[in-house]
């Protein structure tokens, strides 16, 4: 990732994920996202916000969510506050909580576990 600084502009933003500004104005609307504002109003985005717009794009663009389940899915990653639970080995009837350890993941690592799990839901709704 080439953004290193603190605060973004829209401009930026868009350039940096090749979509137009209106765009990231759009899911900034649709998906709640709020930026800071200078006096002016001008937006700001931090680091965080962009990660989450990647996180968008993926999931609109590359995994072909609609914008209803991209929210869906980014409230469940927003509730695990960007942390993964990880499953060791489960019983039967255990409580997958008791075996499983949490662990913090890079947002590409995120992106392709979301992927491997849609892909899975698709093969057992094949089943």
């Amino acid at each position: 990732m080439r953004m290193s600084r603190k605060q973004y502009r829209i401009g930026d933003i868009a350039k940096e994920l090749n979509v137009q500004t209106f765009v990231v104005r759009f899911w900034e609307k649709e998906l709640n996202i709020k930026p800071r504002r200078s006096q002016g109003g001008q937006r700001f985005y931090q680091t965080d916000d962009f990660k989450m717009f990647q996180i968008i794009k993926t999931l609109l663009y590359d995994h072909k969510f609609t914008l209803a389940g991209a929210k869906k899915k980014l409230a469940e990653i927003q509730k695990d506050n960007n942390t993964v639970i990880l499953t060791t080995k489960i019983e039967p009837q255990e409580n997958p909580q008791k075996n499983a350890q949490k662990i913090s993941l890079s947002s590409d690592l995120q992106e392709k576990i979301l992927d491997i799990k849609e892909q899975l839901k698709k093969l057992k709704s094949m089943l």
